[in-house]
């Protein structure tokens, strides 16, 4: 789904800790950046998984965004992990520096996903992935974003994700 460079900067944070944070917190916190850029410099390994990172990020750029489409009448799995993928890779390449286009290009994707009528909550693996699609780019993005813009994500977060889960929760789903 998306490349091992990552693993390089995921951080974990207890709960509470989290929200203490500034953003970009999720996964690669702005306090792992310079580390990156160094270990990217002084590891070829790391610099290698970076190009093939970049890449993909470069191929995003001309993929389309995430539409409301359940194809076998069941899942929006596969629109949900378009969304995830073009948001974690462009995403990415703008928190390294390739530049404006691919911070455009997470905005493009969390316009469409918060657009959908919902997230298919039926099948919910769907909606937990397009719930991690918008958190993350809104995280990541989150100092670039307008007021509204933030609004629209938290909007969907709470509206497509947040309260199906807890309708369930509080039923008794399987799931919980």
């Amino acid at each position: 789904m998306f490349s091992p460079v990552l693993l390089l900067a995921v951080s974990p944070v207890r709960g509470a800790e989290i929200a203490e944070l500034p953003h970009p917190r999720i996964l690669f916190p702005k306090s792992a950046e310079a580390g990156l850029k160094n270990k990217l410099e002084e590891d070829p390994l790391a610099a290698r998984l970076q190009q093939a990172a970049l890449g993909e990020a470069m191929a995003v750029l001309k993929q389309r965004a995430c539409i409301y489409q359940i194809p076998d009448g069941k899942r929006l799995l596969r629109e949900s992990r378009r969304a995830l993928h073009n948001i974690m890779h462009a995403g990415w390449a703008w928190r390294l520096g390739a530049g404006e286009p691919y911070r455009r290009r997470v905005i493009k994707e969390l316009d469409a996903a918060c657009g959908l009528k919902d997230w298919n909550p039926k099948h919910f693996l769907d909606t937990a992935e397009m719930a991690t699609a918008v958190a993350v780019g809104y995280d990541w993005l989150y100092e670039t974003l307008t007021p509204e813009q933030r609004a629209m994500c938290e909007r969907a977060l709470v509206e497509k994700a947040l309260k199906p889960a807890s309708e369930v929760y509080q039923k008794g789903g399987w799931w919980t």
